[in-house]
C-alpha cells in the first residue's frame, strides 16, 4: 500500500517502526515514512513528526520544527495536536507562554483530548492564565482519567482515596490507581504499596471480576498472591478460585493448600469453597454430607453466598434432612444482605415473610449469632439483620 502511494499506510508503517509494534522500535527508520505521509496530508503523521522533533526521537531535537509540524496538524483541526503544541510552548515557563498556550489547550479540550484536559486542570488548579478553581480542575482531571490518561488516573485516584478536593470514594480511587500502575505509573504503584496489605485483596478481586478495572486474571493473581503473602487470610480462597479454573496438577495442589490454610484461620469463604468443591467432585469424590457441613459453617460465619447455598440444601435435602423452616431462614438471611438471587428464590418458592415463619423468633435467638461474644452486643429478642 505504501508503494502504491496510500498516505495512511505510510503513517501506519511509520508508527509501527517508531513505537516498536510488530518490529523492534527504530524511530530513525520511521521518519522517512512519516514525512511521506505528512507531505501527503496525514495529520497523524504530522503529529508523530512533531513528537519526534520535540523529543529528539530518531532525529536531532528541534522545537521549532516540531511546532511547525504540529501547527500543520492543528490547521487540519486534529485534536491531539493542540495539547502537544501547547506542551512545547509551555517549556518556556513564563506567563506569556501560558497565555499563548491556553487557546490551544481549550481547542484540545473541545476535541475531548486527554492531555488537553490534564493541562487545563493544571491551569485551573494553579491559577495560571486565570483565577484558581479547584472544582473546575477536578472536572478536567476526571475527564482525562476516564479517557485513560495514566497521570490523571494516578492524581484522581490518590485524591478520591483521601477525599482531597473531591468526595472520598476509596474503592473507585484504588481502581484508578490500579489502572495507572498497570499503565506504568511509578507514583501509582508507590501509592498502592503505601496502603498495603489491605488494598491487595480489593485489587485482586477487582481485576478478577473486572470491577472498575479491565479484567485480568494475571493481575488478579499478582495482587492476591501479595495479599496471601501479607497474611490477609480471606485472600486464600479468592486466589484458590482462580487456580481451580486452571485445573493443572500444580494449580490444584496450590488451591487445596490455600483452602485448608483459610479454613485453619476460620475464613468463611474458604469453608464455602471447600463445600462447593465437595459438591462438585473437584475435591475428589462427590460428598454431599461434607459439602453441607462446610457450607453451614460458612453460613454461620455470616458469608451470604453460603447462606443462600445452605438454604437450598436444607429445602431440597442435599447432604442433610429437609427442613423448610431452617432452609427458609438461611435464604432470608442471604436476601437481607441484598443477594438478588436469594430474593428471587424466596419469591419462586413462596417463602413467607420473617414474622410468618413458625418459631423463627425463638429459634433465631439460639442459632442467629452469639451476641455475647460477637463484638460485645447484648442478647436481643429479635434477629439482628444489620
Amino acid at each position: 500500500a505504501v508503494k502504491n502511494g496510500v498516505p495512511q499506510a505510510a503513517h501506519v508503517i511509520a508508527a509501527m517502526h517508531f513505537y516498536g509494534v510488530g518490529v523492534p522500535a527504530d524511530p530513525a527508520r520511521a521518519l522517512p515514512y512519516a514525512h511521506r505521509a505528512a507531505e501527503a496530508g496525514s495529520p497523524g503523521a504530522m503529529l508523530l513528526l512533531g513528537f519526534a522533533y520535540g523529543n529528539g526521537r530518531g532525529v536531532t531535537q528541534d522545537h521549532e520544527a516540531a511546532k511547525r509540524w504540529l501547527q500543520r496538524a492543528m490547521d487540519r483541526n486534529y485534536g491531539p495536536a493542540f495539547a502537544q503544541w501547547a506542551d512545547l510552548v509551555l517549556t518556556e515557563k513564563t506567563e506569556a507562554a501560558d497565555r499563548v498556550a491556553l487557546p490551544a489547550i481549550e481547542r484540545g479540550v473541545a476535541h475531548n483530548d486527554a492531555r488537553a484536559h490534564v493541562l487545563r486542570g493544571v491551569f485551573h488548579e494553579n491559577g495560571r492564565a486565570g483565577p484558581r478553581d479547584m472544582d473546575a480542575a477536578m472536572k478536567h482531571f476526571l475527564a482525562a482519567a476516564e479517557l485513560g490518561d495514566a497521570y490523571a488516573q494516578y492524581l484522581v485516584g490518590h485524591r478520591l482515596r483521601h477525599g482531597q478536593h473531591i468526595a472520598q470514594d476509596i474503592p473507585r480511587g484504588r481502581a484508578l490507581l490500579a489502572e495507572a500502575a498497570q499503565a506504568g505509573s511509578a507514583d501509582a504503584s508507590k501509592a498502592i504499596e503505601a496502603d498495603a496489605p489491605e488494598v491487595y485483596l480489593a485489587l485482586g478481586i477487582a481485576y478478577r471480576d473486572g470491577d472498575g478495572v479491565a479484567q485480568s486474571l494475571d493481575q488478579a493473581r499478582i495482587w492476591l498472591e501479595k495479599s496471601v503473602g501479607a497474611q490477609q487470610w480471606e485472600a486464600n480462597a479468592e486466589l484458590a478460585r482462580i487456580l481451580i479454573k486452571d485445573n493443572s496438577p500444580s494449580s490444584k495442589m496450590r488451591a487445596r493448600e490455600l483452602i485448608e490454610l483459610g479454613i485453619e484461620k476460620n475464613q468463611a469463604n474458604a469453608y464455602h469453597l471447600r463445600g462447593t468443591s465437595y459438591a462438585s467432585g473437584w475435591w475428589g469424590l462427590i460428598d454431599w454430607k461434607r459439602a453441607y457441613g462446610d457450607t453451614l459453617r460458612a453460613a454461620e460465619l455470616g458469608y451470604a453466598p453460603a447462606q443462600k447455598t445452605v438454604g437450598v440444601m436444607l429445602l431440597d435435602g442435599f447432604g442433610t434432612q429437609k427442613n423448610e423452616i431452617e432452609g427458609s431462614y438461611w435464604l432470608r438471611r442471604a436476601a437481607d444482605t441484598g443477594d438478588m438471587e436469594a430474593k428471587d428464590m424466596i419469591r419462586a418458592r413462596g417463602i413467607p415473610p420473617w414474622a410468618a415463619i413458625p418459631s423463627v423468633a425463638q429459634w433465631s435467638k439460639q442459632r442467629y449469632a452469639d451476641e455475647a461474644k460477637d463484638f460485645g452486643v447484648p442478647p436481643r429478642d429479635v434477629p439482628v439483620t444489620s
